[in-house]
């Protein structure tokens, strides 16, 4: 199986534990949007199909955001039901905090997760962040989706990293900037050098 299969499946189904347990909400933030597809078509959207009623209730309510940017046709009928759209202008929308907060599971891009950046109310809301292909991504884009972590916030990072050089550069400074999370004293530039 392909290594980056292995890891959405891992991501995936531990997600999928975890949104079964009360008052847990999981960001689940990948490089591309081809990825984020993919956790939904391989085997998100089966797991909330399969914990639906007949009345349309779900144990696990989940929440693609999609940059406003991006067109419907490229994305795959199983994943646009869980997007939020504006109907006459057929474009998607970045959902309200209330719609973020009432779902137990949002999937994003790393650069698309800048839009929940905008509303303070949605800091710490997560108790769980994955950041998928963290060795893919450059360091300021993968930092986007931990900006919303809080002290207690359970973070994993995935990804297969051995053909990628500025991995373990990318995981020093991941490591200093949770270190440095919750203090208002330091800047990017203090991460970075410390």
């Amino acid at each position: 199986m392909d290594k980056h299969l292995e890891v959405l499946k891992l991501a995936t189904q531990y997600s999928i534990q975890l949104s079964q347990l009360p008052q847990q909400r999981i960001l689940l933030a990948t490089h591309t949007n081809s990825a984020a597809d993919l956790c939904i078509v391989k085997r998100l959207d089966k797991y909330v199909q399969a914990h639906t009623s007949k009345e349309g209730k779900t144990e696990c309510k989940m929440l693609r955001i999609v940059a406003p940017s991006r067109f419907a046709s490229t994305i795959p009928p199983e994943v646009i039901k869980y997007c939020k759209m504006d109907a006459r202008r057929n474009s998607f929308v970045i959902p309200s905090t209330e719609e973020v907060l009432s779902a137990q599971l949002v999937i994003v891009t790393t650069s698309c997760s800048s839009s929940l950046l905008r509303n303070r109310q949605l800091y710490g809301q997560f108790t769980h962040i994955f950041l998928d292909e963290a060795a893919q991504s450059y360091e300021p884009e993968a930092i986007i989706p931990l900006v919303l972590a809080r002290p207690q916030t359970v973070i994993f990072l995935a990804g297969y990293h051995f053909p990628f050089t500025p991995a373990k550069t990318f995981i020093k400074i991941i490591k200093q900037f949770l270190k440095l999370v919750c203090s208002a004293s330091h800047t990017l530039i203090d991460i970075l050098v410390l």
